[in-house]
């Protein structure tokens, strides 16, 4: 009713929500409005763009290919009511002649399964020579397992920054190939910016949390209070190496003979038993019979300083009865401020520093402040839960949670998901891990509505998610060079590759 003076644009944008296609379709009636269709296939002949969606999809039960890289922007050119041929390419951005022949194959190789006999039509048309170079810089690699494409990544990156100037990429919905990946890079002094950041739960005060709730779950198990104890956080007022040394003693002493002990006070009660059998020269391990006098009283303290820091959690484990998320979450927050607890250096302390637990140091300390602060939180809504289920529900609590350093990074390497992908422009780009199930994920219609009753419901098809992440894969193609990767065997299980990559070799052969 009032259109704006200025012109507007909607760029970048698939309208895959209708009140997005609405606000489009408003911005195309505008004569100074402008909608960029990303990545729009204009080498697809017309009948294969339209089996993608066939028009009369909506009232017939054909519903196209939802996993087609195209089907969303099909679908919102047709509730634009536009045709594809009235769209026009950006002045600047036309490609040149090798380019053009690349986006001609990969739209061959994506088309709709229904139309796949259409190769052998592409095949004896195209300029092999001219393919040839149009798919030079396009590279493949097998690696045997996920650490071979780790290592081979890695090199790729590594070798990129040989160039003065020349950017870089890892583009992957793998978290793990991505930490892989940064790890190898930081053994040589490379720094890379991940954009998804770091689990939590794989950060020093988040595995320490995680070892406080699962020794306590545990009873205070052996292998659980061992690693505990070895944990560089834990601390218990003592300095670095006395707890370690008396950690040591404890682990000696109890731990390796058969144990059937629970709890601390299981702990305790082997810890006397080991000294007395040495006292009365029955038959131990060397190790034991070679402890001092002040590793036997140092582990001794130690359960003692363990007992008064674990109270609250174990009071709460103890009780047969329901509890508040909040009374847990403060009781483990408390058990957890206590073990990382530093030795009284004897000077005048302000307040700021009374607080500055080694807990809270740092982006990942910062993020298990806010965590707990929110579960504390007295408004939120009260849940009672038993103290047997705290440590799945906590767990699934941070298993979303992720951190990112505020760290100098390299300037010209980068590590993304598909998403934060889109609309960069490095030289090298690397796409990892195009097996099946992982790039793209399988199609999940979920447990309470088939496909019928979702289309019945206008809610879209599974499989469209597969169609926005192959959208996001062809995008990537355009790059100067490109390193295709994906593991042949995973924890020694063989992978399927990626149907995308079938394709692409298909129609190669």
């Amino acid at each position: 009713d009032n259109p704006p003076k200025g012109p507007v644009i909607v760029a970048g944008v698939t309208g895959s929500i209708p009140a997005t296609a609405e606000l489009m379709r408003a911005v195309a009636a505008l004569t100074n409005g402008a909608i960029v269709l990303p990545n729009l296939d204009l080498a697809l002949d017309p009948a294969g763009f339209e089996a993608i969606r066939p028009a009369a999809s909506a009232t017939s039960a054909d519903i196209g290919h939802p996993e087609h890289p195209q089907y969303g922007l099909k679908v919102l050119l047709d509730r634009l009511g536009i045709t594809r041929e009235s769209v026009a390419v950006l002045p600047g951005a036309e490609p040149d002649a090798d380019m053009q022949g690349r986006l001609a194959f990969f739209s061959q190789a994506m088309r709709p399964a229904t139309t796949t006999a259409r190769w052998h039509d592409y095949a004896e048309d195209v300029d092999r020579e001219a393919l040839t170079r149009a798919l030079s810089g396009i590279n493949l690699i097998d690696a045997p397992s996920a650490q071979d494409e780790a290592e081979a990544v890695a090199l790729i990156l590594r070798e990129a920054l040989e160039t003065p100037g020349q950017t870089a990429a890892l583009v992957s919905p793998d978290r793990l190939l991505a930490r892989r990946v940064a790890t190898r890079l930081e053994s040589w002094g490379i720094r890379v910016d991940d954009s998804a950041g770091r689990p939590f739960a794989k950060t020093v005060p988040g595995a320490f949390l995680d070892l406080i709730i699962e020794t306590v779950h545990r009873g205070f198990a052996p292998a659980e209070m061992t690693a505990l104890l070895k944990h560089p956080l834990t601390r218990l007022g003592l300095g670095a190496f006395e707890v370690r040394r008396a950690g040591r003693a404890l682990e000696i002493a109890a731990f390796r003979t058969d144990y059937f002990g629970t709890g601390l006070d299981g702990v305790e009660a082997a810890l006397e038993e080991a000294q007395q059998d040495v006292a009365a020269r029955k038959r131990r391990g060397r190790a034991v019979q070679r402890l001092w006098d002040e590793d036997w009283a140092g582990a001794r303290d130690l359960v003692a300083r363990l007992k008064t820091a674990f109270a609250p959690l174990v009071s709460l484990y103890q009780s047969r009865s329901t509890h508040r998320l909040s009374a847990l979450s403060a009781a483990h927050i408390a058990v957890a401020e206590a073990l990382a607890q530093l030795p009284d250096s004897g000077e005048d302390k302000s307040d700021e520093d009374a607080d500055a637990s080694p807990l809270y140091q740092g982006e990942a300390g910062t993020a298990a402040s806010l965590l707990f602060n929110g579960l504390i939180d007295p408004s939120l809504p009260a849940l009672d839960i038993a103290a047997q289920d705290y440590a799945d529900l906590y767990r699934s609590l941070i298993a979303n949670e992720n951190v990112r350093p505020r760290i100098p990074v390299h300037p010209r390497l980068s590590i993304w998901g598909p998403f934060e992908a889109r609309l960069q422009q490095p030289d090298i780009v690397i796409l990892g891990s195009l097996n099946d199930g992982k790039w793209p994920e399988a199609a999940d219609p979920g447990a309470w509505l088939n496909r019928p009753m979702r289309k019945a419901l206008g809610l879209p098809q599974p499989e469209e998610k597969i169609g926005h992440a192959a959208h996001d894969f062809t995008s990537l193609l355009g790059a100067r060079r490109i390193y295709l990767t994906r593991a042949e065997k995973i924890d020694g299980v063989p992978t399927v590759p990626s149907r995308w990559l079938m394709r692409i070799v298909a129609l190669l052969d």
